[in-house]
């Protein structure tokens, strides 16, 4: 019997650098959507006990003389879910994606209750046999570090050297000297990279890869942030982590103009005891960023991450953490200024004493309204009838409930967010009583509002609408939202007449390349065309 021929996703990258396809064939999806199902095996190959040699047997008799396990493996089926009796071959040639789904559940289930999970043995046939393919184990979340990443100049990384090369932009910021030039370039290509993707909303990628990379990067930095904090008491003071920890909204002048004796002295009682990293946040965000990482490189040690496949120093992952809560941290009060250097010299002192982050009060400004855009307010824009309920109205509007939320500088900050449940909203009903003074007549002039979102509420996956003119042709580029369209169009229909708003998509291959016609123009296109769908 031949091994199963699989779908790779670049079949020109090094063979250990390839990865197969995980979209179902246009086979699987014939078995699902006409709901067929598979002959019923030999009862052999659904015992424990009998399955291999039963395996073995057949194989010979399709003429393999001396049959490998892997080929063994290949002939057992799964007795269940959406392909029943489906062989391994079968499922790994047709269907990546559906075998990642199973093999990931199973090993959760081995993870919470190993004694109590149905056709177990066979799943861990099912485990095995994916193993035993490079393109196949890499696609499974316990092997995520092996992914490759597959983006324009790293066609050919793995999610674990993307993290590497994204992790070291603080040590070359920090000492430029260590690196030469193509390292330089490299590194820095790296982190823009990694950058976009993480500045990317998880909603606006269409890609599962990618998905899986941006969380892969998260989780990463969340193990530096733990492997910090675990670090003794007795050699650190408590540092406010970067994603909890809020700023006051403008920093304090006298903070900013801090007297060089006041920084002098800090700094030598930072070299002279073990490194406060309260003192190391307070810095980052009154001096510079280099000032900062270079002292904090200097005084303070940290571990390497346990799945790093490169050793680095411990001045360097501390560079790296430092780097980090410098580029988060906008600007600090003078207040937690001065209390972050009482906890560093404090920390000198037998009697050490830590201080706690400082938390920024709610800030005062409006009610942000995610995704609205301005121009739909003048007079060509919605009807001023419906501009009312279409902002307020949480149960008929466009927008949810006020949402808290913390930006990028700590401030907390509220906002509400366009629903991404639907395109119709219709307006509330006219009032059938009315007293006291007269109602405005806008009351009774209310429409509907038609939000056209194939990405934003459908999470449809379109390719750039400009085909082989795409700069991206060939590589299956897909638009992306990007704001909204400021035109406003109202379309008559036999019943009755509506206002309909849209969607931007963009290519992101075009945009780059400053295409005329990309970029918002693409989206617009679409927009008005959705009969392409």
């Amino acid at each position: 019997m031949a091994l199963p021929t699989l779908r790779i996703v670049n079949p020109s990258a090094p063979l250990d650098r390839q990865q197969a396809i995980l979209q179902a064939s246009k086979e699987a999806r014939l078995y699902r959507e006409r709901k067929l199902s598979f002959a019923l095996p030999p009862a052999q190959l659904l015992n424990e006990h009998a399955a291999f040699n039963h395996a073995e047997r057949l194989l010979r008799a399709e003429g393999t003389l001396a049959p490998s396990r892997q080929q063994c493996l290949g002939k057992l089926v799964l007795p269940f879910g959406q392909y029943a009796n489906a062989p391994f071959h079968w499922l790994a040639e047709n269907d990546v994606g559906y075998m990642k789904f199973v093999i990931d559940k199973h090993r959760e289930e081995l993870a919470k209750q190993p004694k109590k999970i149905h056709n177990g043995w066979i799943k861990d046939c099912l485990a095995e046999y994916a193993e035993s393919f490079p393109q196949l184990s890499v696609t499974l979340e316990a092997n995520v570090h092996r992914g490759i990443y597959g983006q324009k100049g790293f066609e050919n990384y793995t999610f674990q050297e993307m993290w590497e090369l994204y992790s070291q932009r603080a040590a070359l910021m920090d000492r430029p000297e260590d690196f030469i030039s193509n390292q330089k370039d490299l590194i820095l290509r790296a982190h823009n990279s990694v950058t976009r993707w993480l500045h990317t909303p998880v909603t606006h990628i269409s890609s599962v890869q990618m998905k899986r990379f941006r969380k892969y990067i998260y989780d990463k930095k969340d193990q530096n942030l733990k492997s910090t904090a675990d670090v003794p008491s007795c050699s650190r003071s408590k540092v406010p982590s970067s994603r909890t920890t809020s700023t006051s909204t403008s920093a304090s002048t006298s903070a900013k103009a801090a007297t060089a004796s006041t920084i002098d002295m800090a700094l030598t009682s930072a070299m002279a005891a073990t490194t406060s990293m309260a003192f190391t946040s307070a810095m980052a965000a009154t001096t510079s960023m280099a000032f900062t990482s270079a002292t904090a490189s200097t005084s303070y040690t940290a571990a390497t991450s346990a799945t790093a496949s490169t050793s680095y120093t411990a001045a360097t992952t501390a560079t790296v953490f430092t780097f980090a809560m410098a580029a988060n941290t906008a600007t600090a009060s003078t207040s937690a200024f001065i209390s972050a250097t009482a906890s560093m010299s404090a920390s000198t002192s037998s009697t050490t004493k830590h201080k706690e982050p400082i938390s920024s009060p709610m800030s005062d400004s409006s009610v942000e309204l995610e995704g609205w855009v301005r121009l739909w307010e003048n007079p060509n824009g919605i009807s001023p009838a419906d501009l009312s309920w279409v902002k307020d109205d949480t149960e008929r509007g466009l927008f949810t409930n006020i949402q808290v939320y913390q930006d990028s500088t700590g401030v907390l900050k509220r906002r509400r967010v366009m629903k991404s449940d639907r395109m119709w909203f219709y307006p509330p009903e006219p009032p059938g009583y009315v007293s006291g003074t007269v109602p405005s007549p806008n009351l009774f002039f209310r429409g509907r509002i038609f939000v056209w979102r194939p990405v934003g509420v459908w999470r449809y996956s379109l390719k750039c609408p400009r085909g082989k003119d795409c700069v991206g042709s060939g590589n299956k580029v897909h638009l992306y939202k990007s704001g909204y369209h400021t035109k406003v169009r109202y379309i008559c229909d036999v019943a009755n007449w509506y206002t309909m708003l849209t969607e931007v998509l963009c290519c992101g291959p075009c945009t780059k390349e400053g295409r005329k016609g990309a970029g918002a123009k693409v989206g617009r296109w679409l927009a008005w065309h959705p009969e392409i769908l």
